[in-house]
Parts: structure tokens; sequence; C-alpha cells
């Protein structure tokens, strides 16, 4: 039985082509923990991990186009 047993890393989800929709949930679950550490008005908790998720799915999402653009851009000047 412990064979049939489901590894998250060994067995990663098949989700190939879609990797991007887990993003803003992985951000999400990330703000969530964070803020519940580090807020410190309760009233402002769901607030504060809505900013932070949607900041730092930005910012991926921005650095990725900006490694993209590195990449395109030395391609286009090898020699």
């Amino acid at each position: 039985m412990i064979a049939l047993a489901y590894r998250p890393v060994l067995d990663p989800l098949p989700l190939h082509g879609w990797e991007w929709a887990v993003l803003p949930v992985i951000a999400f679950l990330m703000a969530m923990a964070y803020k519940a550490v580090r807020t410190e008005r309760l009233a402002r908790y769901w607030r504060d991990t809505l900013i932070m998720a949607a900041i730092m799915t930005a910012a991926m999402a921005i650095l990725s186009a900006a490694s993209w653009v590195v990449i395109e851009v030395m391609y286009a000047l090898r020699p």
C-alpha cells in the first residue's frame, strides 16, 4: 500500500502546458501563510493577502517576460 501513495515530488501533477495556471494559486497560498504570521490587524488580513498575491503574480509575469526578451536578444546577436 505504501507504494501506491501519492508522492508530490516524485510524481508531479500532469499539467503540461498549464503550469502558468498554478502560479496565482501558489502565490495566494504563500501570501496567506506570510500574512497570517506577519499581519498586525486581522481586519486587513484578506485585503493584504490579495494585494500581496497580486503583486507576486505580476512580478513573476514581468520577470519571465523580461527574461524571454533577454534570451531573444542574445539569440539574435549571436555570431
